[in-house]
Order: structure tokens, then C-alpha cells, then sequence
């Protein structure tokens, strides 16, 4: 991700989770004019949807990202700066910066502790059974 890619994470950080789940479907599905309330209701059910199916995937990649490694020992205490933090390195697990942004600030939400429980470098995504 460059500089010209980065958004204004503030803006996903004041969002509710349903509208950061909405946003994230919009950016997955596309939008433009006409959305009509139903489609934005579509939006959010894939966007909580996709969020939920890469889960693992997520956590792997972000938890055991050596800068997110020391981010967590040093108990970083502004949520900004944390969702800044994993956004830098969600950015190498998905390629849309928005989506990088809103797993981030996702992240957060649920709690870095809670988020990265259990994840092992020698678990795949998905557990062992890979599914």
C-alpha cells in the first residue's frame, strides 16, 4: 500500500459496526446511484458475511505479522494508532485500501486479545482440518 492509497481512518473509526459492515459490502459488491435501502441491507449481510468466511484467514495474517507481534507487547492505548497499526498490515492481506481500513478498525472492535486468541503460526487459517 503507498500514501496515495491510505483513507481517513477516523472516518471508519466513527462509523457503527452495521455501517462499517455496510461500507465494506459496497466496496465488495460495488455501488453507485439508486442504491435503494434493500441493496444497502445486502450490503451489510455480505460485507458481515465475508468479514466472518475470512476470519481466519484475517486473524493469521495480521496476528502474526512481526510489527503487529510488538504493537501488542507495547499495549498500544489509542485505538486510532492500533487501527492504524493493523490497517498498515491488513493492507498485505487484502488489497482494497477501504478494505484494509474497515478490517482494522473491525479489529479493534472486537479487541486485539480476543482477535488474535489461539492463532499459531503452526495452526493454518481455518484450523486443522483446514476448514
Amino acid at each position: 500500500m503507498t500514501a496515495a492509497d491510505r483513507v481517513p481512518l477516523d472516518k471508519y473509526q466513527a462509523m457503527s459496526e452495521d455501517e462499517l459492515y455496510e461500507e465494506l459490502g459496497l466496496r465488495l459488491l460495488g455501488s453507485g446511484p439508486g442504491m435503494t435501502p434493500d441493496d444497502r441491507r445486502e450490503a451489510r449481510g455480505f460485507g458481515r458475511d465475508w468479514f466472518h468466511n475470512q476470519y481466519d484467514r484475517l486473524r493469521h495474517g495480521i496476528c502474526l505479522h512481526p510489527r503487529l507481534q510488538s504493537h501488542r507487547k507495547d499495549g498500544g492505548s489509542d485505538i486510532l494508532v492500533d487501527a492504524g497499526a493493523i490497517y498498515g498490515i491488513a493492507g498485505q492481506v487484502v488489497d482494497d485500501p477501504v478494505q484494509a481500513a474497515i478490517v482494522g478498525v473491525l479489529a479493534m472492535r472486537i479487541g486485539l486479545t480476543v482477535f488474535c486468541a489461539g492463532v499459531s503460526p503452526e495452526e493454518p487459517p481455518g484450523g486443522a482440518s483446514g476448514s
